[in-house]
């Protein structure tokens, strides 16, 4: 019997102030061109096609927040993630997409 997957999702002016928390792990899991192109400032990147290679990088005691272009890729690693244990995962809606929309700043 497999547990219950419980991933949070926030829109882009509440990850404003989780990204402002050290303790959250911000994971951008777009492309590296993409993520070149622009991306939210702290933020790390993970794609997602190498999200399971890169599981020994990420810690299942932290919080992370995964971020993509619109919430579907973000939403993807979640589920990868939670599948493999880990508990405090919070996808971002809308993505870098809505962020942007938003006026907030990008790198």
């Amino acid at each position: 019997m497999s547990a219950t997957i419980n991933i949070q999702s926030v829109n882009c002016r509440n990850a404003s102030a989780l990204i402002e928390d050290p303790s959250i792990k911000v994971l951008d899991v777009r492309t590296p061109v993409e993520f070149e192109e622009k991306h939210i400032a702290g933020s790390k990147l993970h794609p997602l096609d190498q999200i399971e290679k890169g599981l020994s990088q990420l810690s299942k005691d932290d919080h992370h927040l995964l971020i993509c272009l619109a919430g579907k890729r973000a939403q993807q690693a979640a589920e990868k993630l939670a599948a493999a244990g880990f508990e405090k995962l919070t996808v971002m809606e809308g993505g870098v997409a809505a962020w942007e929309q938003a006026g907030l700043p990008l790198n």
